[in-house]
């Protein structure tokens, strides 16, 4: 019966090409959401993590339940002599003062380059900002000059010594593009765009003249953050918080896993549909199959075969349908998860990017579902119960 079976899928391909196909959708709809949003995770995750190498410690204004939301009359947190200070403190290598905002580049078309809230601006400090390695050109200075992450630059069409168009909150700018720089920032990965001034000129861009929206520290050789933290709380005034860069880390890692999986329960319900529209086609499928097949499972009876055996034949060719169609729809969608790793998701293009993540549990659970599937419309179209009237039927 065993080979029988195996006989029947070989010589009736054509027949049981539907099954396969609905079986090979439904594994690629899932499997495809499963690995897609793993894929997009780990790589926003690694190069999230990457943007933090530079950072021991993060001092921030307090935003704690107490402290209420700042009004623009409030004095400034973190000033230029509090970044003293800090950068005196034993333990301490090297402080530095981030000021950020909103900033929109468009391309030479005319068009946006990003949209949003990924279009970011900041500050470029000094004339060599490890957070922010140059790969072409210098540091701008001065109001009139902008220094462009390297993705933007190319998807603007933008190089070295071009005049850059772009807003901050008001007319148009058109500062010159002075230097080109890469970054591990998760929000560029995931396709946005950033633009650096130097320090004067962004606190004045983004409203924060005379203070800094953050202060990253980074610790001096034998020095580890839980200590740079505890030295720097001790000389710190109230109302500034700190954070280790460990921490930062860990807590733009869950916001990530918090926005994928949305993106996912999205996604699963269509998957979820294209399932359920599958298992009629799969049903209809091998009803047909069973029908058209009337004769043959009587002569099997009439030869011996038991009811028993029948069912377990018509099973054996549901489980092989299942499982070569979901293995097959596993590879499509490697495939084409893979070909968006070559260009067509942002976030699959950054550093961060460590291959398609097939994690076990997935695959598992997409290639048992699709097979338990395809063996209960194996079963529900039984063949012991078109043998068992088949037993008594004359040919």
């Amino acid at each position: 019966m065993f080979r029988t079976a195996l006989r029947n899928v070989f010589a009736h391909k054509a027949r049981l090409l539907m099954t396969m196909l609905a079986v090979l959708l439904g594994v690629a709809f899932v499997s495809g959401t499963l690995v897609f949003t793993d894929t997009v995770s780990n790589a926003m995750r690694n190069s999230s993590a990457k943007g933090f190498d530079q950072v021991d410690v993060a001092l921030s204004p307090d935003r704690g339940p107490g402290s209420g939301d700042r009004k623009p009359s409030d004095p400034p947190v973190l000033t230029p002599a509090l970044l003293k200070r800090t950068a005196a403190v034993p333990g301490v290598e090297e402080a530095t003062g981030v000021v950020t905002g909103w900033a929109a580049v468009a391309g030479r078309d005319g068009e946006l380059v990003t949209e949003g809230f990924q279009s970011q601006g900041g500050n470029y400090w000094g004339d060599a900002d490890p957070r922010y390695p140059l790969a072409d050109g210098r540091a701008p200075r001065g109001a009139q000059e902008v220094a462009l992450d390297e993705r933007t630059a190319r998807e603007g069409g933008y190089a070295v010594g071009d005049t850059v168009r772009l807003s901050v909150d008001g007319p148009v700018l058109t500062p010159t593009l002075t230097g080109v720089f890469t970054t591990d920032d998760g929000a560029v990965a995931a396709g946005g765009s950033l633009a650096l001034f130097d320090t004067a000129t962004a606190q004045k861009l983004f409203h924060s003249t005379g203070e800094y929206d953050e202060i990253f520290v980074r610790a001096a050789p034998g020095t580890g953050q839980d200590e740079l933290r505890a030295a720097l709380k001790a000389v710190l005034p109230e109302g500034v918080a700190t954070s280790t860069g460990e921490q930062l880390a860990e807590d733009q890692a869950e916001r990530i896993a918090s926005q994928m999986s949305a993106m996912e329960s999205g996604l699963l319900v269509f998957a979820g549909i294209a399932l359920f529209v599958g298992t009629f086609i799969i049903s209809n499928t091998f009803s047909m199959l069973v029908a058209q097949r009337t004769r043959e499972l009587a002569l099997l009876r009439a030869v011996g075969a038991s009811r028993r055996q029948i069912t377990r034949s018509v099973l054996l060719e549901a489980g092989a349908v299942g499982v070569v169609a979901a293995a097959a729809g596993l590879a499509a969608r490697a495939v084409e998860v893979s070909r968006a790793a070559d260009g067509e998701v942002h976030a699959l293009r950054g550093p961060g990017f460590a291959g398609v993540q097939f994690h076990p549990e997935s695959v598992l659970t997409v290639r048992g579902t699709e097979v338990v599937r395809e063996l209960l419309a194996g079963l529900e179209r039984d063949a012991g119960q078109g043998a068992g009237s088949l037993g008594t039927s004359t040919f």
